[in-house]
């Protein structure tokens, strides 16, 4: 099952990103709206308690506050090295898939034809 994290979900179009979610999968906010980004401690324990279900073949969208997302990404990277990230274009309207590696230090170009294997 893949599923698509978004950092901080505020009401925004998300039709592009359920062809990257498999096996019912779904569309998972780690935050919400609004965020008190100045009680950290309390900010990574919710961040801590949304990621316990994320595998190492999920997605993550960044949206939001660059804390929130700052802390997503670091804490993702700790736990399996890597990430998959969807990055909106907003030319084309759509999101483009971008695997991050910090095992290999390279940002891997994603073939978004194969992206469900």
């Amino acid at each position: 099952m893949k599923n698509v994290f978004i950092t901080n979900y505020v009401d925004f179009d998300l039709d592009d990103a359920w062809k990257f979610i498999e096996k019912k999968g779904s569309i998972i906010p780690i935050t919400k709206g609004r965020i008190n980004i100045f009680n950290i401690d309390n900010l990574v324990r919710k961040i801590k308690e949304k990621l316990v279900e994320i595998t190492e073949d999920d997605w993550v969208i960044i949206s939001g506050n660059p804390v929130v997302s700052s802390l997503v990404c670091s804490l993702i990277i700790q736990k399996f090295g890597k990430m998959n990230l969807l990055l909106w274009d907003a030319r084309n309207r759509n999101y483009v898939p971008r695997k991050v590696s910090l095992k290999e230090t390279r940002i891997e170009e994603y073939d978004e034809r194969n992206f469900n294997q």
